[in-house]
């Protein structure tokens, strides 16, 4: 009777390229491999799948066609938890070394900078990272992990680099949105099946991935903005030897009141500076060009 219907539903089937024998080692058929972290691991879904099919095979004495498993059949099989094994695999190793990593809560200053610019730049609101820990960790091969929803890892090579890490923050947090969006299991247990449909990928091709590489494609102009905006220094000026002292109504008009260099698009025409005589200064263009885009300017007295 079994073996009956097992060929009925057999006939039923679409034909598939990859089919499972009496044979069929399922270990190895459903290992993952990772480049990061370097680990291996046998995805659940797959090798549950393997195992039946396996069974059938042993049970008609031939080969059977793979059967790949929906979504919803694979949460109602093995609940969102199993289903979020390979990516639980992935990120157990990352959060037990980088939750020990001593460097882990040093130069908290650069990353409330790189949040502030953020913020001010209206790219993220500063409720969305409440309760979640942003930490350095050298990550060796990519520049920012979200293991959980309210954890966040980036590469320690990324201190020095305010645009770096504000980018690669905010990468983050567009997967701590998909955490919440669609509940923790729901995120870890997708989030498994895209990197094992696409071989192991963590780019473009997981559609996870990609959702927070085009954030930070779309942000990246007021990213930049907003960095240079907050590398302005305040104009401070002390005179040099042999220049003329401040008389006693201000500077006179085209008085440098600060050097040439790149800071930031669309500066003030006018400023008010109460050094100048004229109580003002204007920018003046100066040649060359920034890395960013834009010229670089100056201020002198009105």
């Amino acid at each position: 009777m079994l073996r009956i219907l097992l060929l009925s539903l057999l006939a039923l089937m679409p034909i598939h390229s990859f089919a499972e024998s009496c044979d069929t080692d399922c270990h190895r058929q459903c290992r993952v491999r990772t480049d990061f972290p370097p680990i291996e691991f046998i995805e659940p879904t797959c090798h549950a799948k393997c195992e039946i099919v396996k069974k059938a095979a042993c049970v008609t004495r031939s080969n059977i066609p793979t059967i790949p498993l929906t979504p919803r059949e694979q949460i109602e099989t093995f609940g969102t938890q199993a289903c979020a094994a390979p990516f639980q695999a992935i990120t157990g190793v990352v959060i037990a070394r980088c939750s020990n990593w001593d460097g882990r809560t040093g130069d908290q200053h650069l990353i409330q900078q790189a949040t502030q610019v953020l913020v001010s730049a209206g790219i993220i609101q500063s409720s969305e990272l409440s309760g979640v820990q942003v930490r350095w960790c050298p990550l060796q091969g990519a520049h920012g992990m979200a293991p959980d929803r309210g954890r966040i890892y980036l590469d320690t090579g990324l201190k020095g680099n305010l645009f770096g890490t504000a980018s690669t923050l905010a990468h983050e947090v567009v997967h701590i949105r998909q955490y919440r969006s669609g509940g923790t299991d729901r995120f870890k247990c997708d989030y498994s099946r895209q990197f094992s449909e696409c071989g192991g990928c963590q780019d473009r091709r997981n559609r996870f991935e990609r959702e927070a590489y085009d954030f930070e494609d779309q942000i990246r102009l007021r990213l930049s903005q907003a960095v240079q905006a907050s590398q302005v220094p305040q104009p401070q000026w002390a005179p040099p030897p042999g220049f003329p002292q401040q008389a006693s109504n201000g500077f006179p008009s085209g008085f440098g009141m600060q050097v040439c260099g790149c800071w930031g698009f669309n500066p003030p025409a006018v400023a008010p500076e109460p050094r100048c005589a004229s109580r003002a200064v204007r920018v003046n263009a100066c040649p060359g060009f920034c890395q960013g885009g834009g010229n670089p300017y100056a201020y002198v007295c009105q």
